[in-house]
């Protein structure tokens, strides 16, 4: 699946310490990078080919960070930002990505209710379906 296979992915950056998690940010944990899908573009057909050719299913990114330590988090999610785009004509767990586009650099999304902040970015996700 997409985000487990990303999430695979982004598990074998190096300098990448914060814990990943897939849809959802846990409260209890204050260092996290999460990865979501969040409503994209609508599916392909192919030529001579029955059914969905190609899928264009969005991302979102995030990491949230302690109050005090907002440099740390923006560098973790810069590490997610720069490996992702790497992923071209590439095979994740069987899976064909075409490849993986970043919609913009790194931003403060919100601040949650304990102050801490949550940085993230988006990307376009071109693949075949699982």
């Amino acid at each position: 699946m997409l985000l487990d296979e990303l999430a695979t992915r982004l598990g074998t950056v190096s300098g990448l310490t914060y814990p990943i998690r897939v849809g959802v940010m846990p409260n209890d944990v204050v260092e996290c990078l999460v990865i979501r899908e969040v409503p994209g573009l609508g599916a392909e057909l192919g030529f001579g080919k029955v059914g969905i050719y190609l899928e264009h299913p969005l991302i979102t990114v995030e990491v949230r960070c302690p109050v005090e330590d907002y440099a740390t988090g923006r560098a973790q999610l810069e590490l997610a930002f720069q490996d992702l785009p790497k992923v071209q004509a590439t095979e994740l767990s069987g899976t064909l990505y075409h490849h993986i586009i970043p919609r913009q650099a790194p931003y403060l999304a919100y601040t949650d209710e304990k102050k801490r902040p949550v940085l993230a970015f988006t990307a376009d996700v071109t693949k075949v379906p699982s």
